[in-house]
Parts: structure tokens; C-alpha cells; sequence
């Protein structure tokens, strides 16, 4: 026999609120790497180690940005999953209901 597998609408909202949450937090890295470039001093050694750091920082908050936007949208869709695992199983048990009503 196969492994099995199964899902619960609470577990899957809870999930969703977990991803959303992580998303949240990704979003608000980016704002905490930036730094001022001018710290690096304004000698030829430091002017290229800031501007360096400037485009990797950038790079990095845009990553940061769409981890948080995809992490969100993940975090979305799971909640639908439960709405949609709800939904289904209420359908399925009424209609249960109705076929031994029948019989």
C-alpha cells in the first residue's frame, strides 16, 4: 500500500499564516542591509568597496522584495486551498447525506 497523504483546512490556514508572516519578515530584511556608502570612506579603496556594496545591496533587496511577494501569494493561495478543502468536504458529506436519504 501507498503513502498516504491529508490535509486539514486549520493546518493549511495556519501554514498560510506562516508563510505570509516569513514574507513579512523577508520584506523587511532589505531595509535593514542598507547602509550609507559614505562610511566607506572617500579614498579610491573605499569609494569601490561602497559602490560595490551599493549594487550588491540592491540586488539583494530586490531578491528580499520578491521572496516577500511570492512567500505572500503562497501564504494566499493556502488559505483558498482550506476554503476550497472546506468546501469540497461539505459537499461531499451532503451529498452523502442525501444518497442515504435516498437508499
Amino acid at each position: 500500500m501507498g503513502d498516504s497523504f491529508s490535509i486539514t483546512p486549520e493546518r493549511l490556514r495556519k501554514s498560510g499564516n506562516d508563510m505570509a508572516d516569513l514574507g513579512g519578515r523577508a520584506g523587511g530584511l532589505g531595509t535593514r542591509v542598507v547602509g550609507d556608502p559614505s562610511i566607506w570612506g572617500s579614498d579610491e579603496a573605499g569609494a569601490a568597496f561602497g559602490g560595490a556594496y551599493t549594487e550588491l545591496v540592491e540586488a539583494a533587496t530586490e531578491a528580499l522584495t520578491a521572496l516577500a511577494d511570492s512567500l505572500a501569494t503562497v501564504g494566499e493561495n493556502l488559505g483558498v486551498m482550506a476554503d476550497n478543502t472546506e468546501a469540497a468536504d461539505q459537499a461531499g458529506s451532503d451529498r452523502f447525506g442525501q444518497i442515504s436519504g435516498e437508499v
